[in-house]
């Protein structure tokens, strides 16, 4: 057996932490979500860029900034990714609620 051995700078990127984690929203809605890069003890690593994607681009679509459009009902997994590391959200487009009216009749 070989001994391995590893190293971990200080502040290296460990992690990418999406917020919000997930969010539901009716089609036309969009969401704005945001990326901080962490290191192994979850403090921002400054001065770092994150690449945005969705795994379901008929649903919901992200641009360069993390902002979500929702196109049609499903779930879409948008990622943040840098080099090895990502990190993702849920975004759930939902059927709108349907308006329902109440109406009170006086008792006797």
């Amino acid at each position: 057996m070989h001994p391995s051995s590893f190293t971990v700078s200080v502040g290296a990127p460990a992690n990418i932490a999406v917020t919000p984690g997930y969010t539901e929203l009716t089609a036309g809605g969009t969401v704005d979500l945001g990326a901080v890069v962490q290191d192994l003890d979850g403090n921002a690593v400054a001065n770092q860029f994150v690449t945005w994607g969705s795994d379901a681009s008929g649903v919901g679509t992200v641009d360069s900034n993390g902002l979500v459009s929702v196109k049609k009902l499903g779930l879409a997994a948008i990622t943040a990714t840098q080099g090895a590391i990502s990190g993702t959200a849920l975004v759930a487009a939902a059927k709108p609620a349907k308006a329902i009216a109440i109406s009170m009749v006086p008792g006797d």
